[in-house]
């Protein structure tokens, strides 16, 4: 009688034991379903984050550039009215002086002739610091830092600058207790800035007036100044010295002409030793660069 139950109730027992076993594979199989999708809801949730921030980068990188067209064509803008300008008066003074050279005094045709020479030169400083600044803005000047001496710059910039701040009677000075330290640099790019600066000061520094060039030491850096005490600046004008889109000119004390490129090429050239230049003026009481080079450690090369 066993027998025969056991024989009736084993196909029950092995259905039943399938039916768990099958229960238990099917939940498995619903559990990896489930991981995997989970799995895959988190990588499309990371890919959309990714896409979205890439999107958003490619967005800022488009506002970016249309600001810098912006900028530029502005600035070319700028250019053209300042080049229209000179271009203009050597042509009228150049007519001037042919129609009437033979009915003006010599002291006329003297006058007219310093106007021309003075226009010449503003177009050939214009030209040149556009030329250093388009060159930058396409990366095409090398830049080659090695140790130069603070004394031997000093040398060289007074010797080429002396003689233009004799013609005004100005006295130029260079200071340092640092003489015969060495600065890590482009010697080409620093004595460009140093340059700029030093024939800026003499523009706009009355006859017989006094410019400075110090070189100290302040916090891991070189601090150039050059300091006058000429014409100086209100105090709205400094923010506009460094854009090109803004770009800032003024007459000096002799009339000389002044072109604002000189200062955006000075900015870039500065920043190319992962330096800072800023400004310091009061008006009628004289004007302060100021710019640092970092020591040899902290000079990209």
């Amino acid at each position: 009688m066993i027998h025969i139950e056991n024989l009736i109730l084993h196909p029950l027992l092995l259905t039943l034991q399938d039916i768990r076993l099958m229960s238990t594979e099917i939940w498995v199989r619903v559990g990896l379903v489930i991981i995997c999708i989970a799995l895959i809801s988190w990588i499309l949730i990371l890919l959309s984050k990714r896409k979205t921030v890439e999107l958003n980068k490619s967005k800022n990188k488009i506002a970016e550039l249309e600001k810098q067209l912006e900028e530029k064509d502005k600035f070319i803008s700028i250019i053209a009215h300042d080049l229209k300008d000179p271009f203009n008066n050597l042509s009228g003074l150049t007519a001037l002086l042919k129609q009437n050279h033979e009915s003006y005094d010599s002291q006329k045709r003297g006058q007219l002739i310093s106007e021309i020479h003075h226009s010449s030169l503003y177009l050939y400083e214009f030209v040149n610091n556009l030329l250093l600044w388009s060159r930058s803005q396409q990366n095409t000047i090398q830049f080659n830092p090695g140790k130069q001496r603070i004394g031997d710059i000093f040398f060289k910039n007074k010797n080429v600058l002396q003689s233009q701040a004799s013609a005004k009677e100005i006295k130029l000075t260079f200071e340092t207790e640092h003489e015969n330290e060495l600065v890590v640099c482009d010697e080409n790019l620093l004595n460009t800035v140093l340059r700029n600066l030093i024939t800026n000061a003499i523009k706009f520094t009355p006859v017989q007036g006094r410019i400075k060039v110090i070189c100290a030491k302040q916090n891991g850096a070189f601090l150039f100044s050059v300091e006058d005490n000429g014409m100086g600046m209100e105090e709205g004008r400094i923010p506009k010295l460094f854009k090109p889109e803004e770009k800032f000119s003024a007459t000096g004390t002799n009339y000389e002409q002044g072109t604002g490129m000189g200062l955006i090429i000075c900015k870039e050239f500065v920043e190319k030793h992962n330096g800072k230049i800023w400004v310091e003026s009061n008006v009628q009481q004289g004007t302060k660069f100021l710019f640092t080079i970092p020591f040899e450690s902290d000079v990209n090369s």
